[in-house]
């Protein structure tokens, strides 16, 4: 990124840090926030122990990862921010803010592409966690 060193207040990431990897992102980031920056970041995470098989793979082959809560925020202090505070969207934030809405635009996707092999894939609804951090010092 075009950005000096220690140059940012803060980084807010809504839902793009997935694109390079959480841990990746945030260790890159780093050196961009100024001593007392934040990053607010949204990322999939997993909400519940149950954690099918299908969906895992699909973020495996999909080159992601899914994380708990808990092990986002161990990255994110392996990584030298300090927690400030986490929490989940609403389900109606995907629900009816989101899913409901684009229920159309996916129908039509699934006219125009059937056969597709995803096409037969249950759709799962992937929670996003917002996380507030502190840059602190880097570990070494």
């Amino acid at each position: 990124m075009p950005f000096q060193k220690n140059s940012l207040d803060l980084i807010w990431s809504e839902g793009a840090i997935d694109n390079i990897g959480f841990e990746k992102g945030l260790s890159h980031w780093h050196d961009f926030l100024k001593k007392e920056g934040f990053v607010a970041v949204t990322c999939p995470s997993w909400l519940t122990i149950e954690q099918p098989t299908v969906v895992q793979k699909f973020w495996t082959d999909a080159g992601s990862r899914l994380d708990s809560i808990s092990e986002n925020i161990e990255t994110m202090q392996k990584c030298g921010y300090q927690f400030i505070a986490s929490f989940a969207l609403p389900e109606q934030c995907w629900t009816v803010n989101y899913f409901i809405r684009r229920e159309k635009a996916i129908n039509k996707l699934l006219e125009k592409y059937v056969g597709n092999e995803f096409t037969n894939c249950p759709i799962y609804l992937f929670p996003l966690m917002w996380v507030i951090v502190k840059n602190g010092s880097k570990p070494s």
